[in-house]
């Protein structure tokens, strides 16, 4: 006879795989775009490139606040069987993902020089950005409304839809990168361009959610703006965090360039790398816990509850360590992926990552609780979680170490930024316990 544990493992591997192949294919085209371009192109434009992550950043943190607050308002909705709620909850999620789509496109189109400005200083690496800028901001609007749907569609049960979305558009985005940097030869405007196909293809798989005759969940938009202030309560803790890595990115980019001009962006291109990596099995696991944890939290089913947060916290641990090793391992060799190929900036790529890996760790415990705690009720602990380690203790470590320790204290701040942002939370859990 089968136990509520068991079927709440069953259900939580039903979810995890599938949402793990997506977080690799979603991930995949951050390093995918930056090793073509290291060695189709150069690593300094590689840099460049990099340099505007900070936009599709923010575009993620609009995803997770409308997405993951809809996933989760609706996984709690949908425990409490009101069916009507959670098309309010869709209904709202698709408005605030379209309005904000095209929204920002328009600002980052008609303010694109001012925006360089502010992610590059040196004017001539502003312009070898500008090139792949001017086409990469058209995939706004469709990331944003795919990566809302694709937590709808999680939350209704449908995992394996945004995993063919992304596997089947990172497919397109290694074709296309090759097509049009290889034979074509359009330089970082073929990267550009093969992301933005990537993404159009993403949302037209991710929308094929509403043809599905068995799904749950019907548009409703009569009334849904309404559970606008829900939504955005429950996404509020993950997206400050995302959110503040946007300027987090900012800022670290200009320093990595003033302290080491061009090598100094490559080499925050290649160990963001590895932060992509190691995202591939966060997002997952934490893609995983959301909707069932919301579930039997909001079903009262606490056996289940506590089975689903024990194995995400496990699988988490596990992949972040084999990520860990393979990285302090093959540290060169990742480097060497990526067109940098001069010895000296393929030392200092093997110096940071060795450094950088050991903060993934704590990288990968701070979002799974920020993730976890908006579910049971301690929202104010994952906001001040997100707010330090996303911003409050990394950007002023980050000058205090480099001032010191070069380019290597950059690597240095994280880890002692993980460790802090750790204590925040069992300071915080000490005094609610009071």
């Amino acid at each position: 006879m089968e136990t509520k544990n068991s079927s709440a493992v069953s259900e939580y591997f039903g979810y995890f795989i599938p949402c793990v192949l997506m977080a690799v294919a979603t991930q995949s085209a951050n390093i995918i775009d930056k090793i073509f371009i290291g060695n189709f192109v150069n690593p300094v434009e590689m840099g460049a490139a990099n340099a505007c992550m900070p936009v599709s950043q923010f575009v993620y943190t609009l995803s997770v606040l409308i997405g993951v607050g809809a996933s989760a308002a609706i996984s709690v909705l949908k425990g409490q069987k009101k069916t009507d709620d959670c098309n309010q909850v869709l209904g709202a999620s698709i408005l605030w993902s379209v309005f904000f789509g095209f929204l920002f496109l328009g600002f980052l189109a008609i303010c694109s020089d001012c925006v360089l400005a502010f992610l590059l200083k040196d004017g001539a690496i502003q312009e070898l950005a500008k090139a792949y800028y001017l086409i990469f901001i058209f995939m706004v609007p469709f990331r944003l409304v795919s990566a809302v749907v694709q937590n709808i569609s999680r939350a209704d049960s449908f995992p394996k839809i945004g995993s063919v979305a992304v596997i089947v558009s990172n497919c397109c985005n290694v074709f296309f990168n090759w097509l049009f940097m290889g034979p074509m030869g359009l330089g970082v405007r073929g990267a550009a361009l093969g992301t933005l196909i990537c993404f159009v293809v993403e949302c037209a798989v991710n929308l094929s959610y509403f043809l599905r005759r068995g799904r749950t969940f019907r548009l409703r938009l009569n009334g849904s703006l309404s559970k606008t202030g829900n939504i955005f309560m429950m996404g509020l803790p993950a997206c400050i965090g995302t959110g503040l890595i946007t300027f987090k990115l900012v800022i670290l980019n200009n320093l990595a360039e003033k302290l080491n001009g061009e090598t100094g962006l490559v080499v925050m291109a290649v160990c963001l790398s590895c932060l992509s990596l190691a995202s591939m099995f966060s997002a997952g696991a934490n893609n995983s816990m959301v909707p069932l944890a919301g579930k039997y939290f909001g079903a009262k089913d606490w056996d289940n509850f506590k089975g689903v947060i024990r194995l995400s916290a496990v699988s988490l641990f596990l992949f972040t360590t084999i990520v860990v090793i393979l990285l302090e391992i093959f540290a060169g060799a990742f480097a060497k992926l990526h067109g940098v190929q001069d010895e000296a900036e393929v030392l200092l790529c093997i110096q940071s990552i060795r450094i950088y890996a050991v903060s993934l760790y704590g990288m990968c415990f701070t979002f799974f609780m920020i993730y976890l705690l908006p579910i049971i009720g301690k929202k104010l602990i994952s906001t001040v979680m997100s707010i330090c380690e996303g911003f409050v203790f990394i950007v002023p470590l980050c000058f205090v170490f480099s001032g010191s320790m070069g380019l290597k204290g950059i690597w240095v701040a994280f880890i002692v930024t993980e460790i802090l942002t750790a204590g925040v939370y069992f300071a915080g859990n000490k005094i609610k316990k009071r």
